[in-house]
């Protein structure tokens, strides 16, 4: 048999010419400094409690919820938290919450605040989009809401 010799594979990389590159749109100085001069905080999420009334607590199915839900809130917030310009001044917040039996919120205050406007805005809107991925399942309680206190410890 023959052999048969092979051909140089060809490139097809375009060639960028000096006139096709846009320029800079900020100085390169500028874009340094801000990286160097911008300060994040690390905001380390000790723990996760709850309040809720002492039915709830004996409901082993709502105390199952409240557990997954603090342990999906905690991994959430320390993800979000770690894009704070701002850090917690106070050493933990807490979250007056109200859902009815669905597992909507139907209410949800700061009741302590962190001392950080911008942790507070941070730590609800986690909460918030947190309990709408953790469905509530169905429970069994003489009452149409749920009040609750989320105890953030930082």
């Amino acid at each position: 048999m023959p052999v048969r010799k092979r051909k140089s594979a060809r490139s097809y990389v375009k060639q960028v010419k000096p006139k096709d590159i846009p320029p800079p749109s900020k100085d390169l100085s500028a874009v340094l400094a801000e990286a160097f001069t911008r300060r994040t905080y690390e905001v380390d999420i000790r723990n996760i409690s709850w309040e809720i009334t002492a039915d709830m607590a004996r409901n082993p199915v709502f105390k199952n919820y409240i557990m997954v839900t603090g342990q999906a809130l905690k991994s959430a917030l320390a993800r979000d938290l770690s894009l704070a310009n701002e850090r917690a001044l106070n050493t933990q917040m807490e979250i007056k919450t109200v859902m009815d039996l669905n597992g909507n919120i139907l209410e949800a205050d700061i009741v302590q605040s962190s001392g950080s406007q911008e942790v507070d805005k941070i730590c609800l809107e986690t909460y918030k989009t947190t309990i709408q991925f953790t469905k509530l399942p169905k429970i069994n309680v003489n009452r149409d809401k749920i009040k609750a206190n989320l105890i953030i410890s930082f």
